[in-house]
């Protein structure tokens, strides 16, 4: 009997081990997660990285990207509406000249429509 229960013991253990990334992964935001997809994103893959609080004052602008997308606007032009709303200043990091600017506007766009209408991407996410 104590044979089976070492076997049982291992085999627990392996699915533990097994299943313990998935948990783990599980918990990162994906798209499509709205505001805590939209923060790390911001905060983690947007080069260069802004704060917390600078994300968090750009998701009503954010939020917009969705309804510009759903009446047929571009990436482009959803950006233009970010540089105009403020999001970018709304960062506040600097980005150096109006390319880097655009190139800003495009990513909120990109992180917006990721966290809050995936099925508007156009990215290879």
């Amino acid at each position: 009997m104590a044979g089976r229960n070492s076997r049982v013991a291992v085999v627990l253990t392996a699915v533990a081990v097994v299943l313990a990334p998935n948990t783990h992964a599980d918990l990162s935001p994906q798209p499509g997660d709205g505001d805590p997809f939209f923060l790390s994103y911001m905060t983690s893959v947007f080069q260069p990285p802004t704060t917390e609080s600078g994300a968090r004052a750009i998701i009503p602008l954010a939020h917009q990207v969705c309804d510009a997308r759903a009446s047929g606007q571009s990436d482009l032009q959803a950006a233009h509406m970010e540089m105009t709303g403020g999001g970018v200043d709304k960062l506040g990091t600097a980005f150096g000249s109006v390319m880097g600017q655009e190139n800003a506007a495009l990513n909120i766009v990109e992180a917006a429509t990721l966290a809050y209408c995936p099925t508007y991407n156009n990215g290879n996410w």
